[in-house]
């Protein structure tokens, strides 16, 4: 009894020391928005400002139907990444899984991907709703995952595009019960720096940058480019290995892997440069740019996301959305992504691009 009192006493420990280590990197999912960006935290003073190292878009929960749906905002952890997840009632079966029929090959449309040929013993409602890779968040994540889609790498951002097109919203609803859907070849560029532990922060907000000339990325303004090969190994194993070209070449050369295992190899051009999303009520929020996905209206935002440092003046999450994550002290936002910049300038269209000097006191913003 004594050694499993200790053995109890030191997983518990382990597991406050992990909870408590900072990471090396922070994610901002901003769900008004609907774009993802990926931070490099700065550690050398309480108020410095993080680098912004990968942005891309992301569809969140469905727009129609209850807030049950809707991408929930808060503070939460990668706690783990899976190869071709799927869900326990495999209503989404594995993108891949060799005892399953043939993914539906690249080039196909959306319906190819809902055919009862593809699934296993003809059940399901979609092969590869999950892509390649899945994080599973905690705490409270009400089964919402950040997780790829279906089609192919060489399909990039096809099936993003589409759900947030005109004629697929016209008869269904083609978003998620609220998980955050990325490309593939975003999903397994992140996957490859990332580690279980990171932070996330789900938030909806009004985007701005401090600086709005963005001087400290001008070195980031090219692509970077990410090679990558796809393999068949690993099907939905927790924190697998990264499919990074390099990775799995090494994997090929010890053996681990066969050139047979390949089931694809490719290239991701990845963003470095912040490019924010105005608010425009004139854009339908199913089109991904209305700066308000799930149509609350400007008065309901809180405070702005300045997305060059990574950080936030006076936000808190609009109280018409569903929370999720951390609760008690903290739950909106931890100090290191708090701001005490008083100038800052909001994301606009070009008609009406204004700057703003946020009041120390309340939430309320001030033209100059």
């Amino acid at each position: 009894m004594k050694n499993l009192s200790l053995l109890a006493l030191t997983l518990v420990v382990s597991t406050l020391a992990q909870a408590a280590t900072p990471s090396k990197y922070f994610i901002v999912q901003n769900i008004a928005t609907e774009k993802m960006r990926v931070y490099e935290r700065c550690t050398t003073s309480p108020d410095c400002a993080h680098r912004m190292v990968f942005q891309t878009d992301m569809v969140a929960g469905k727009i129609s139907g209850t807030k049950d749906m809707w991408t929930r905002v808060g503070t939460y952890k990668i706690e783990k990444w899976v190869k071709f997840y799927e869900d326990g009632a495999r209503r989404y079966p594995s993108w891949f899984d060799p005892n399953y029929p043939a993914t539906p090959t690249a080039g196909n449309s959306f319906k190819a991907w809902l055919e009862k040929s593809t699934m296993p013993q003809g059940k399901g409602e979609m092969r590869g709703a999950f892509g390649w890779y899945a994080a599973m968040v905690t705490p409270n994540p009400y089964g919402q995952w950040v997780h790829g889609t279906i089609g192919w790498g060489s399909d990039a951002d096809t099936f993003i595009k589409q759900t947030r097109s005109f004629m697929a919203n016209i008869f269904t609803d083609p978003r998620s019960h609220g998980c955050t859907r990325l490309e593939n070849r975003a999903v397994a560029y992140i996957q490859s720096f990332i580690p279980a532990g990171t932070d996330l922060f789900r938030v909806y907000a009004l985007e701005a940058t401090e600086d709005s000339q963005l001087q400290a990325y001008e070195s980031q303004k090219e692509l970077v480019k990410f090679d990558f090969i796809l393999t068949k190994d690993q099907v939905r194993k927790d924190n697998p290995n990264s499919i990074a070209k390099g990775a799995v070449e090494l994997r090929l050369r010890d053996g681990k892997i066969r050139s047979t295992d390949i089931l694809e190899e490719g290239s991701y051009l990845a963003s470095q440069y912040p490019v924010g999303q105005a608010f425009r009520d004139n854009k339908a929020a199913r089109s991904g740019k209305s700066g308000d996905t799930y149509s609350l209206s400007e008065s309901a935002f809180k405070g702005a996301f300045l997305i060059d440092s990574g950080r936030f003046v006076n936000y808190n999450h609009p109280v018409e959305m569903p929370r999720g994550g951390v609760s008690g002290t903290g739950a909106v936002l931890p100090e290191y992504a708090k701001s005490n910049s008083t100038r800052y300038t909001l994301i606009k269209s070009e008609k009406t691009k204004k700057s703003y000097a946020s009041s120390p006191n309340d939430d309320d913003l001030y033209r100059n």
